[in-house]
């Protein structure tokens, strides 16, 4: 086969795949199958679900507004997490605002680098 009917054979893939509707995961899981891992008893669980759904990038858009949580080591994951899904998770500023007027360091540190994340600085 020549090189250009291989482009043409990979670029025909490609476009199969990009409409085949599958959902992009991370261990498995999908950004939902994470979302609900943040409801976990487990401190450690949520903490893994947050670095997880940080992971999956703007697959897990609709799930960051969700990452608000009861302990401070997952807040400070869940803001690192949306820093990773970047300006795709503008959404979340505003509760990343309120963080950064935490008493704990790493939690106001965390909201502040996902903020300038978050407006592409």
């Amino acid at each position: 086969m020549t090189v250009a009917r291989h482009a043409v054979v990979l670029s025909l893939l490609a476009a199969g795949l990009v409409g085949c509707g599958a959902k992009p995961t991370h261990q498995g899981k999908t950004a939902a199958e994470w979302q609900e891992a943040l409801r976990d008893a487990s401190p450690k669980a949520r903490q893994e679900a947050a670095v997880a759904l940080g992971e999956l990038g703007p697959a897990a858009r609709a799930a960051v507004a969700d990452l608000a949580a009861k302990d401070a080591a997952v807040r400070v994951t869940a803001a690192y997490a949306l820093a990773q899904v970047g300006p795709d998770a503008k959404a979340a500023v505003p509760a990343l605002e309120a963080m950064t007027r935490a008493k704990d360091g790493r939690e106001s540190s965390a909201a502040r680098h996902a903020i300038g994340k978050l407006k592409g600085e």
